[in-house]
């Protein structure tokens, strides 16, 4: 699997932008929206934050545009933070952190499944090898449990038939189908954390079902790797 290419995600923002499909009025943002957006105003690496005469060049222009831009990614703030799949930049810098994180992965393969995390708390993505989906619910005190909601989409239609869990402490799944997208399937478990040592964790589950228009019915396997760190 690979993600969509970064010029297509940037055509995306701007195409989104320029029809409108960004609420015009701050009244009508989406709150994951208003989220980003606040983070990135009061951050010091946001363009509005930093003395004209010490603007890296790739945003002088912008500057003079009188937009916010990200210093470190050179991107508009108001498009970047509207695409779901986009993630703050500080995720790649050294001893930091993002202050938001990527809610969306859109896969370029129209055959492969996209998949999408309402909750901006966590973030999502594919592994450096590609061959799984990850969610990385960051820190989590040991004894907690973690609702996760995540929607699956495929081209198809995704019918799940059975489900398979890497350890007992992933229970209540459920995966109903959207009720405003055929395509679309909503999947919810919960992790429970109670025997969970201190450190680092990894959980896998894979959801096995077929497409609406395989008369084959073979079956498709979705791949999930969640992560994150418990403490007590």
């Amino acid at each position: 699997m690979q993600t969509i290419g970064k010029a297509q995600v940037i055509a995306q923002a701007w195409e989104d932008s320029l029809l409108g499909r960004i609420p015009k009025d701050k009244k009508d943002y989406p709150e994951w929206y208003k989220n980003r957006l606040e983070l990135c105003k009061k951050c010091p690496k946001n363009s509005s934050n930093i003395a004209f005469f010490k603007l890296p060049a790739k945003v002088i222009l912008q500057r003079l545009m009188g937009r916010q831009a990200c210093s470190l990614c050179g991107c508009f703030i108001k498009e970047k933070a509207w695409m779901k799949t986009e993630v703050c930049p500080l995720k790649f810098v050294e001893g930091e952190k993002a202050k938001w994180n990527a809610m969306e992965v859109i896969t370029a393969d129209h055959n492969d499944f996209n998949i999408e995390c309402p909750n901006d708390a966590f973030d999502i993505g594919l592994t450096d090898d590609e061959s799984e989906f990850y969610l990385n619910v960051f820190d989590q005190k040991i004894g907690d449990k973690i609702e996760i909601v995540l929607f699956i989409t495929h081209k198809d239609g995704f019918h799940v038939k059975e489900h398979h869990l890497g350890c007992g402490c992933m229970g209540d799944v459920s995966y109903n189908k959207h009720p405003d997208n055929e395509n679309r399937t909503i999947f919810r478990m919960t992790l429970d954390t109670s025997k969970y040592t201190e450190g680092h964790f990894e959980k896998h589950l894979s959801l096995m079902g077929y497409t609406k228009d395989d008369p084959e019915r073979n079956f498709k396997h979705f791949p999930l790797r969640i992560i994150g760190e418990a403490y007590k």
